[in-house]
């Protein structure tokens, strides 16, 4: 019957795709309009970060503390802001402990400790976007001791611009100041 309608099987096919596409496009708008409102009420729009977990309550999802992984975290930030400790004086320390990540990978990393380091959900925040708003989740750590941690990391952290040639040499013709590169 349809086929009378548009002519032949080819026609209908076609309006048949542009149909699928253009509610995979609408469902495709209407998921990150829901995302966004989700991280703008101040709740993950995804899996949660080391130190918590992800459960369901009413149908929803929510985040609460992982006791034991909360633990590892607030020590790691500890060892790193007030007892001296590089990242790899971290890693040898937590093992030595006998402190675990997960138990498929027990060993903390590097790159895994600097993400804990530097996430700052750890004092309540969700990052969406590239920026970052208040969340309703409870903090692990307090912002004084997250601020010190961001302090000294950023004292041993190479930043690519420090790298360029000329970088700090070269200033404004009209202002004198100096111009980034």
């Amino acid at each position: 019957r349809l086929v009378e309608r548009f002519g032949d099987a080819d026609d209908l096919d076609t309006v048949l795709v542009a149909i699928s596409q253009f509610y995979s496009d609408q469902l495709s708008i209407r998921t990150a309009e829901g995302v966004e409102r989700r991280v703008m009420t101040g709740l993950f729009s995804g899996r949660a970060p080391y130190g918590y977990k992800n459960y369901r309550e009413n149908g929803r999802g929510l985040i609460r503390i992982n006791l034991e992984q909360a633990d590892n975290v607030r020590y790691i930030f500890n060892l790193y802001a007030f007892h001296s400790h590089s990242l790899d004086s971290l890693v040898r320390t937590l093992r030595e402990e006998g402190r675990i990540y997960s138990e498929k990978h027990p060993d903390f990393v590097r790159s895994k400790l600097y993400s804990i380091l530097t996430d700052r959900s750890y004092i309540g925040d969700i990052q969406f976007r590239g920026n970052w708003t208040e969340g309703k989740h409870e903090p692990i750590i307090d912002l004084a001791t997250f601020d010190r941690v961001q302090v000294l990391l950023g004292n041993k952290t190479h930043h690519r611009h420090d790298s360029v040639y000329g970088n700090g040499l070269i200033t404004c013709g009209h202002c004198l100041s100096l111009l980034p590169i």
